[in-house]
């Protein structure tokens, strides 16, 4: 593409500029992936309101994914190559949403390129486990090793990043499961069950094998945790997340009450490198909200474990009793925004408990659910395809609606 036939014609002519620079990047992720972003983003944008318009948009990001995976492998460093393909399929779901209904060819065609790229998604994120996490999962310290800082901070971040990515692929994985379990292929239900249970053992691998997995320096981690439990969750290590999050539980509590790195609110980098400041008035603002400290919570009530219901319920009555407790559901504008994380979205909900009942924690949550409609009427839903939204959350760093989690005795009124 870059020297042949279509060199001058695959792509938009103001888009070639930026795949150019993001493929002579693919060695500095950071940079490559945001010129890649950049020409996905104008392809989007200049894109018409027609199906041939929006496909031949799609097939133009397909072969840029294409392209820059190439050469991602070439250089060893297919971390570009990763976040790419993730801003790849959610900018073309946003395109293809609204035009995918019916049996025409130009439907079909959609979705076929929309297969295409959850394939080659699937494909880099499959070759960048077994490259970079698989070899050291499974030693003691193995990834925290690995990362190229001395930094603990640095090494939080990426770990949590890894564990987020980990549930994302088990979460395709079991999406597939269940469109194979409903054609009825034993040969391929057993290989993507093996796959299942490898996926969840190397996770589960990963938080015993690492630390500092027990301890979150950033609130918004809630969601790399929870993508993960619910993954472990879906295959059966309920024993995992119970033990995990009661560590969790324990390490937060412990670092706030003795002024240690406890989760807080901040994102910018340079704002964590300060963190904690031996300031009581920082000390508030840093924990202003959680959505961690609820997170934990439904996770420990979920798994009926009361000793770690018990600590977070002293925990928010007495030296956290300040900060606003919340959620994230979706509001009216989540499908809007949710896929291309252009603008905040959502609904907080606060009217949350926390206490040793295990009923009274997940009863309002549970109630919220069957009464926020919005969550069922999101497109990635109501085309079965909801580990987009997972995906999203991820890529754009929101929490996972709260419609995802496994209330014990389901009284939401549909499932995912």
């Amino acid at each position: 593409m870059l020297s042949g036939i279509l060199r001058e014609n695959a792509l938009p002519e103001n888009s070639r500029s930026d795949l150019r620079k993001s493929i002579a990047l693919a060695d500095e992720p950071d940079a490559s992936f945001g010129h890649f972003s950049r020409f996905a983003t104008a392809i989007v944008d200049q894109c018409k309101a027609t199906r041939p318009a929006r496909l031949t948009a799609i097939r133009q990001i397909y072969l840029g994914l294409w392209t820059l995976y190439v050469w991602s492998r070439t250089a060893d460093n297919t971390e570009a190559a990763y976040l790419s393909s993730e801003r790849a399929v959610l900018v073309a779901w946003y395109l293809v949403r609204n035009h995918i209904i019916g049996k025409s060819k130009p439907a079909r065609q959609l979705i076929q390129s929309m297969e295409r790229l959850t394939s080659l998604y699937g494909l880099i994120t499959d070759d960048y486990i077994s490259r970079y996490v698989e070899p050291r999962a499974r030693i003691l310290h193995g990834l925290s090793s690995a990362v190229p800082s001395h930094a603990s901070l640095d090494v939080n971040l990426r770990l949590f990043e890894l564990v987020g990515r980990i549930g994302t692929r088990g979460h395709w994985l079991l999406h597939i499961a269940d469109r194979l379990g409903q054609q009825g292929n034993a040969d391929q239900q057993e290989t993507i069950r093996n796959a299942l249970q490898s996926q969840a053992q190397l996770l589960a691998d990963m938080i015993g094998n690492n630390p500092i997995l027990r301890s979150p320096i950033k609130d918004s981690q809630a969601t790399d945790i929870n993508i993960a439990c619910l993954f472990l969750d879906r295959v059966g290590y309920s024993d995992v997340i119970r033990h995990w999050i009661g560590q969790i539980a324990q390490a937060t509590a412990f670092a706030f009450d003795s002024h240690g790195p406890y989760p807080c609110v901040h994102e910018e980098y340079r704002d964590l490198i300060e963190h904690p400041r031996d300031n009581a008035e920082y000390r508030i603002d840093a924990t202003a909200g959680s959505i961690l400290v609820p997170t934990l919570a439904v996770w420990a009530a979920v798994t009926n474990d009361t000793e770690t219901l018990g600590l977070l319920t002293d925990f928010v009555a007495g030296s956290y009793k300040h900060s606003t407790l919340q959620l994230l559901y979706p509001g009216a504008d989540t499908e809007l925004h949710l896929y291309r994380g252009n603008a905040n979205h959502g609904l907080a909900f606060t009217e949350i408990t926390i206490n040793r009942s295990c009923k009274d924690v997940l009863s309002p949550i549970k109630a919220e659910c069957n009464a926020s409609r919005e969550f069922w009427s999101l497109s990635a839903v109501t085309h079965g395809l909801w580990p987009l939204i997972i995906l999203a959350s991820r890529h754009h760093r929101i929490p996972v609606p709260p419609h995802f989690w496994p209330f014990p005795d389901e009284t939401t009124e549909e499932s995912y």
